[in-house]
């Protein structure tokens, strides 16, 4: 029985009632109780801060990634239209019978 009533406290309390809850079922009076509950924000707290900034660091990873894919594109593309400008030169040159420089 002790085991449900504890299930229903998890489900129906904030992690923070529910775990000062546990500090006085397991004897630490509530005077006492305000340490750990200091620490126990502490510790929400930088857990919140560390999951905002692996949230960021993903997302400049990300963006890094697609400024790289975008740099490779631009590069193939100036590739592509270097040796179709290239390409036509060559044929003009041709046509009036110039010679290529290089």
């Amino acid at each position: 029985m002790d085991a449900l009533i504890d299930r229903y406290n998890q489900l129906t309390l904030s992690a923070r009632e529910y775990y000062r809850l546990t500090l006085t079922n397991k004897g630490i009076s509530p005077d006492k109780q305000s340490l750990f509950m200091a620490k126990y924000d502490q510790v929400i707290f930088a857990e919140s801060q560390k999951n905002a900034i692996d949230d960021a660091e993903e997302s400049l990873k990300s963006y890094a990634d697609s400024l790289t894919d975008a740099n490779a594109k631009t590069s193939d593309l100036g590739a592509v239209t270097s040796a179709v400008f290239d390409g036509a030169l060559g044929g003009i040159n041709a046509m009036a019978g110039l010679s290529m420089p290089w």
